[in-house]
């Protein structure tokens, strides 16, 4: 069963997208109108739609946009969370779909300066300690480019830091780069095994590839495709 309370504890697992598809999902995404971001949201929600057999998904998103002009030359950390519910139509094609989830969230961002803090008080919900309000799967998209510093003689790179945490039940984390595309999951370790994770893992990519071979199907005929339910630890 689920613990009392959510402490945070997490671990992290690596994925990379093939390059092969990562070229296929930017070509489909130019191809709709889509930014990337917004076509591999919508696939995260057909996904999850998938696994937890539910045709509505509630996922947070992180915004970091600063309307106010006043905080422009101010140091800081200014992010906000943005919780999303998306209806999926298992009678409409898997596009059609990314579209809806996509138009979802661009009318969302026009209240990204509600915070969210703002957002759980007004809606008085009887708050429980074992999760985070509104949402538990959290989605995070990121581009950047292949960038080293050298100083003097002097090399850099990147390190990957595993944080041991994580804010919400499962994250996922899509990092976009000239490259291709690689991701991470952060999991709560009182809720889920490892392996579990690495099912997911595979699901994930299996499934992504299966939407991006043929956009204009729907979720029935995902059939190669098995749904499953959440297996918790104590179980």
């Amino acid at each position: 069963s689920r613990p009392n309370q959510f402490i945070g504890r997490g671990k992290r697992l690596d994925f990379n997208i093939p390059k092969n598809l990562t070229q296929r999902i930017k070509e489909i995404s130019i191809n709709n109108n889509l930014s990337t971001f917004g076509f591999l949201f919508g696939v995260y929600n057909l996904f999850i739609s998938k696994i937890l057999k539910r045709d509505d998904v509630s996922i947070g998103v992180p915004v970091s946009g600063r309307l106010d002009h006043r905080l422009d030359n101010v140091l800081g950390y200014f992010v906000n969370s943005l919780p999303l519910l998306s209806i999926i139509d298992k009678s409409k094609s898997n596009i059609e779909n990314i579209k809806n989830v996509s138009n979802g969230f661009l009318e969302c961002f026009t209240h990204q300066q509600i915070p969210f803090d703002v957002i759980v008080k007004n809606l008085d919900l009887i708050r429980d300690p074992s999760v985070t309000p509104l949402y538990q799967i959290f989605f995070t998209f990121k581009e950047t480019k292949d960038i080293r510093y050298s100083f003097a003689e002097n090399k850099s790179e990147f390190l990957k830091i595993d944080r041991n945490s994580t804010h919400t039940d499962l994250d996922i984390t899509l990092i976009s780069r000239e490259s291709g595309i690689s991701g991470y999951f952060d999991y709560r370790t009182d809720i889920f095994e490892s392996s579990y994770i690495e099912e997911i893992k595979e699901d994930w990519l299996i499934f992504l590839e299966i939407v991006v071979g043929d956009v204009n199907n729907n979720q029935k005929d995902i059939d190669t495709f098995n749904s499953f339910e959440v297996r918790l630890k104590d179980i």
